[in-house]
């Protein structure tokens, strides 16, 4: 499933959640842009606990941001995962204006004719990665039934 900046609050649904997944690996990919986060999910189907992994992929990054202070505890466990809208952002307004205001006359991704969004997903240790990308794309997959 790919989400852009439109359909951004998709996210933001049951369909998108997240919580209690622990993340487990974090690629970034600058010749491509893209972020590739890969991620354990751990659930009950009938009464048989089953085990699945999917990746959110983060296309044409423009900015990321991410702690790992470890402020509660040490835990790679999903708190939140959400779409800020227009009116809460921090990181893209940041950089427009950086852009704006230092490289005007230069060519770079923000140029294009691509809307980015800001996405937040927080953990039980208090950290986060906070990304700024055009897309962010699902696929998810079942691994096993125990």
């Amino acid at each position: 499933m790919r989400i852009d900046d439109a359909h951004g609050n998709t996210l933001n649904t049951r369909e998108c959640s997240i919580h209690d997944d622990f993340l487990e690996k974090v690629d970034f990919n600058i010749e491509k842009r893209e972020i590739v986060l890969s991620i354990e999910r751990n659930y009950s189907i009938n009464g048989n606990c089953a085990t699945g992994r999917y990746t959110i992929t983060f296309m044409n990054v423009v900015d990321f941001h991410i702690t790992i202070c470890d402020f509660c505890e040490k835990a790679s466990r999903i708190w939140e995962f959400y779409y800020v809208p227009h009116e809460e952002r921090t990181f893209l307004p940041r950089l427009l204006q950086k852009k704006e205001s230092y490289y005007a006359s230069c060519y770079c991704n923000l140029n294009s004719a691509a809307s980015f969004m800001e996405v937040v997903m927080k953990f039980t240790s208090l950290d986060e990665i906070i990304v700024v990308c055009e897309f962010v794309d699902f696929e998810y997959v079942i691994d096993s039934a125990i």
